[in-house]
């Protein structure tokens, strides 16, 4: 199955060429990808989406860095937060599952975050964050976030409350890669103080 077209990292190009170490990144030269180089190497490993796997084999677990903002703590920090490459059987192509229980258990929710701010351009190289969080936390007794009120100043729209974990996806969606808090941190932050303005 051919790529689909995605933008490219540095023009935002529309193009089905993407490097081929990591699968993750489309770039529309090689002038364009050799530029990208010095941010595109922080994430760039071996995809578990290029590696040959025999069709119906399930390629294992592994861990990515996710930023998780907890509920009693005033700072965000990286956790290496648990994943399964599983390979759908009607397509053959490989996706990953996260696998949050030892920071948000039960019911869960998530949102996208694609844009940088509101009214942003798209995340660098197409990317996207996955918020985590409990789907009832504005019902279930969880406390107020800390970490997020400290961040922002207490300047939120929205009661963020319980224990909330950000992971860094590609633009498909199906694949996972470690979150950089310099690179993705602001990000949220903006996400956090906006969501819910009027």
């Amino acid at each position: 199955m051919a790529p689909k077209a995605r933008p490219c990292a540095v023009c935002e190009t529309m193009s089905t060429q993407r490097c081929s170490r990591c699968a993750l990144s489309y770039y529309c030269s090689k002038e364009h990808q050799k530029q990208d180089w010095q941010n595109h190497k922080r994430v760039c490993h071996v995809s578990m989406s290029t590696q040959a796997l025999p069709r119906g084999t399930i390629p294992g677990r592994f861990k990515v860095d996710c930023i998780l903002f907890p509920a009693h703590e005033i700072k965000p920090r990286l956790v290496k937060v648990e994943h399964e490459a599983n390979r759908d059987e009607d397509f053959g192509f490989v996706f990953h599952s996260t696998k949050p229980d030892d920071y948000i258990p039960g019911s869960r929710d998530t949102r996208w975050i694609l844009l940088d701010g509101p009214n942003g351009p798209p995340l660098r190289g197409g990317m996207g964050i996955e918020v985590i969080f409990h789907d009832e936390f504005l019902t279930d007794g969880s406390p107020p976030n800390k970490s997020i009120i400290s961040l922002t100043g207490g300047k939120m729209n929205h009661p963020w409350r319980g224990d909330i974990l950000a992971v860094k996806r590609t633009g498909d969606r199906e694949k996972v890669v470690d979150i950089s808090m310099k690179e993705d941190l602001p990000v949220l932050v903006k996400y956090f103080t906006s969501y819910g303005e009027k």
